[in-house]
C-alpha cells in the first residue's frame, strides 16, 4: 500500500492545504481590518464637520484623491495602509480653515496632532498630519519638526502621498466639483492624466500648474494634464 506524502496527509485531515487555511487567515484579517477602517472613516468625517467650512469640497478632494492612488498603483507600489492614510488627510485637509484661511494648511496639521478624538496613534497622527499640512504652500523639509519626527520609510510615503492629495486639491480649486471622471497613462518621462469635467476649469488648470511640482520632483516625471469637455 502506497504512503502518502507529509504534504498528502496534512491536507487529508482536513481536507484542505494549510497554505489555502493561511491565505484564508490573512484574508479574513485583511477584511477585518479593511471594516475597521471604514468604520474609522465615519468617524473622522464627523469629526471633520465640526470644522471644515466646506465638506463637499473635502469630499471631491477625497474622491479624487483615491481614483489618483488607485491608477498610480505601478508608480507607488503602496498599498492598503497608506491608501487610509491619503483618504484620512483628503477628508481633514482643510480643516485648518475654521482658524483663518491664512496658513490653514498649518492649521489643519495642529488639530490632526492634538484632537484627542482623532482615533489615530501618534505615528498615523504625524504621517497624515504631514500629508494634509503639504497639500499647499512648501515642500516637505527636515527642518519641519512634524517631518523630522517620522521615520525615514514614514518620510518617503509622506513625499509620495502629498503630491497626490496636492494635485487632487487642485482639480477641484474652485469647489465645484467640476472634473467628473479622469484616465491616467504612465509613460517613460510622463504621466498624462485626462480629466473630463462639465463646466470652465480656469482655477484648476492654474492651481494644478502651481501644485505639481511636488509630483516631478519626487516621481521624476512631467505631469502633463488635458481638460476635455464632457458632452
Amino acid at each position: 500500500m502506497r504512503q502518502g506524502t507529509s504534504e498528502e496527509l496534512r491536507t487529508d485531515v482536513c481536507g484542505v492545504s494549510p497554505d489555502v487555511i493561511i491565505e484564508d487567515e490573512d484574508r479574513i484579517k485583511e477584511r477585518g481590518k479593511e471594516l475597521g477602517d471604514k468604520k474609522k472613516i465615519e468617524k473622522i468625517r464627523e469629526i471633520a464637520r465640526k470644522y471644515d467650512p466646506d465638506p463637499e469640497h473635502s469630499d471631491t478632494v477625497r474622491r479624487l484623491s483615491l481614483e489618483l492612488f488607485d491608477k498610480m498603483g505601478d508608480l507607488h507600489l503602496l498599498g492598503y495602509e497608506e491608501r487610509y492614510w491619503l483618504e484620512c488627510a483628503a477628508i481633514l485637509h482643510d480643516i485648518g480653515r475654521s482658524q483663518g484661511p491664512k496658513g490653514h494648511h498649518k492649521s489643519s496639521l495642529r488639530l490632526i496632532l492634538n484632537d484627542q478624538e482623532f482615533p489615530f496613534t501618534l505615528d498615523e497622527r504625524y504621517l497624515i498630519g504631514s500629508i494634509a499640512r503639504y497639500h499647499r504652500k512648501a515642500h516637505p523639509k527636515n527642518s519641519h519638526f512634524h517631518f523630522a519626527a517620522m521615520s525615514q520609510d514614514n518620510k518617503q510615503k509622506v513625499r509620495v502621498l502629498a503630491p497626490i492629495l496636492r494635485i487632487a486639491d487642485g482639480m477641484d480649486a474652485s469647489h465645484s466639483s467640476v472634473v467628473t471622471n479622469i484616465d491616467l497613462k504612465i509613460k517613460h518621462d510622463s504621466v498624462m492624466l485626462d480629466c473630463f469635467v462639465t463646466n470652465d476649469v480656469s482655477l484648476e488648470r492654474e492651481s494644478i500648474l502651481k501644485k505639481k511640482d511636488l509630483f516631478e520632483s519626487t516621481i521624476g516625471k512631467n505631469f502633463i494634464v488635458k481638460w476635455l469637455q464632457k458632452i
